[in-house]
């Protein structure tokens, strides 16, 4: 009999609180330590949950997500890779790029009671994706401690030098989007989309009183999203990172997408380490760029 996939990855790796289960696009891996507990799908090498020790639910997962190969999940961490928004010469191409709609392969866990973590990775030459004729290798590594860590790491191994935009989409689930606010970015730049792509420049704490679509430049700053009907703040530090996107649907487009409840853009608030807009890396053959977001939950 033909060992299926999650047996083998059962078989080729274990580690203290590392087990994986199956989800309808695909094998998926829970860690769980001292820090608490992560899942992360195979499929877009999407982070689905994090709960840290004690608390709950930090991220948002739409009741709607379609679980279904080929097919982006909504909620969690996505993987924008490598192109961020529209593809930067066809805007018939899908947005966000290829990786998060394939299966990643896992390779290599780690599970102590203090330190956990797994590596999947995505690799192609010329002709493996539509819209990309480049060669490339990427590794997603989802560390969990007291804090969760999340680094994607991209290597240029083509002949030429290659542009990439990305992100790590990460929607956060809150009590009431209406009631939060987001510290850290004021007097930053801002490139906001709702208003036509007009510059701004942010003034005090961004808080969502509608629609919010806008990409913060030139900061690497820390954020923190202030959660009172949680008790608990959101600390959220990047690296490789100059550019931050801040994102809520707002009724009117939450209730036209699929995959999302009418009633869910209430629930969440994007805050994504970004190398978007300006903040594009051209890498040269050899080369390698990681973005990653560290994100801690402190009670109120």
């Amino acid at each position: 009999m033909t060992e299926a996939p999650i047996d083998r990855l059962r078989s080729q790796f274990r580690g203290d609180g590392i087990s994986f289960f199956p989800i309808d696009s695909g094998p998926a891996i829970r860690i769980v330590n001292d820090g608490g507990m992560v899942e992360v799908a195979l499929h877009g090498a999407h982070v689905l949950r994090w709960i840290p020790a004690g608390g709950d639910d930090v991220l948002f997962m739409s009741e709607r997500a379609i679980y279904r190969a080929g097919v982006p999940l909504r909620g969690g961490i996505p993987v924008c890779w490598p192109w961020f928004n529209d593809h930067p010469a066809d805007n018939e191409v899908y947005s966000h790029g290829f990786a998060r709609r394939q299966l990643w392969q896992v390779s290599a866990v780690e599970g102590t009671p203090r330190h956990s973590s797994v590596r999947l990775t995505l690799s192609g030459v010329p002709g493996d994706f539509p819209a990309w004729p480049h060669a490339f290798e990427v590794e997603l590594s989802v560390i969990l401690e007291d804090s969760l860590c999340v680094s994607l790491t991209a290597r240029n191994t083509d002949r030429l030098p290659v542009t990439i935009s990305a992100a790590l989409h990460t929607y956060f689930g809150v009590s009431d989007v209406r009631r939060v606010s987001i510290e850290g970015l004021d007097g930053s730049r801002y490139v906001d989309d709702v208003d036509g792509g007009v510059t701004k420049t942010q003034q005090g704490p961004v808080v969502i009183d509608g629609e919010v679509d806008r990409v913060h430049v030139d900061t690497d700053a820390s954020v923190v999203l202030t959660d009172p009907l949680a008790g608990r703040r959101i600390r959220i530090v990047r690296e490789g990172s100059r550019s931050c996107v801040i994102w809520n649907p707002w009724a009117q487009k939450c209730a036209a997408m699929k995959d999302m409840a009418p009633a869910e853009y209430l629930r969440m608030v994007c805050i994504e380490a970004t190398n978007a807009l300006g903040d594009a890396r051209t890498l040269a053959p050899g080369n390698a760029h990681t973005l990653s977001t560290t994100l801690t939950a402190i009670p109120l």
